[in-house]
């Protein structure tokens, strides 16, 4: 991806949350210079790996196959911050953009359940396949379903329309595939901590973090991006 491509996208997202009153933190709008001048008391944001993710899976495609998400809260297994302070989270929250007719390819998580809410805009389509046993797409097994809290059993490959306010849970090693589909989308994730790019598995994708072509200065930092820790003694 280009620098410009990722600026222009998380200007859009601060713009799109905001006019939707979905506040974000201060930091969220933090340039580089902020970052490294911050001290030991950020170290939970680096740690967690909190703020922005901009991607388009190594494809090229942005405006067709990416995303952009902010990882609001997290909790990954190791401490997240010195034995005197916060213990780890056992939850995440993650807000994410899709642009209009955008999709996130099919993707699984070994070991995490989720729920993704449609916050807001357009109608979110999800695609749902159980996981065959030579680790692809299972074409035939029915897909056990919660929408809303109400059960369904849907086929293999089905496709669940989410207005805003819906939400559907995707259990662990359930392919599944999403996309905006009438206008840009505002999509919440609740689930245990996310601990990416090991607990993701995609079925068809070059890359989790882009590679970026730097063809203009970074406004902001993606959340692989702070400046180096200092180790504890």
């Amino acid at each position: 991806m280009k620098r410009s491509e990722i600026n222009a996208t998380i200007q859009l997202a601060l713009d799109v949350f905001e006019a939707f009153q979905f506040r974000l933190p201060k930091w969220a709008s933090w340039s580089l210079e902020n970052w490294i001048h911050c001290g030991d008391e950020i170290k939970e944001i680096q740690i967690c790996r909190l703020g922005w993710h901009v991607t388009d899976f190594g494809a090229g495609r942005f405006i067709e196959e990416g995303l952009a998400h902010f990882l609001i809260r997290n909790g990954p297994g190791k401490p997240a911050a010195p034995a005197n302070r916060i213990p780890p989270r056992p939850y995440s929250e993650k807000i994410v953009l899709l642009q209009k007719n955008q999709a996130v390819p099919f993707l699984r998580h070994p070991h995490r359940m989720k729920d993704l809410v449609n916050r807001g805009g357009g109608d979110l389509l999800v695609q749902v396949y159980q996981q065959a046993d030579d680790g692809g797409l299972d074409r035939e097994q029915r897909v056990p379903t919660s929408v809303n809290g109400i059960f369904y059993n849907l086929k293999a490959g089905g496709v669940v329309r989410l207005a805003p306010g819906d939400g559907i849970t995707i259990p662990p090693n359930h392919y599944h595939k999403f996309w905006a589909d009438n206008a840009l989308c505002l999509i919440g994730e609740v689930s245990p901590p996310v601990d990416e790019p090991q607990d993701i598995r995609f079925l068809d994708v070059a890359e989790w973090l882009p590679s970026i072509e730097e063809d203009e200065p970074a406004l902001y930092a993606l959340s692989h991006e702070y400046p180096a820790l200092q180790q504890d003694p």
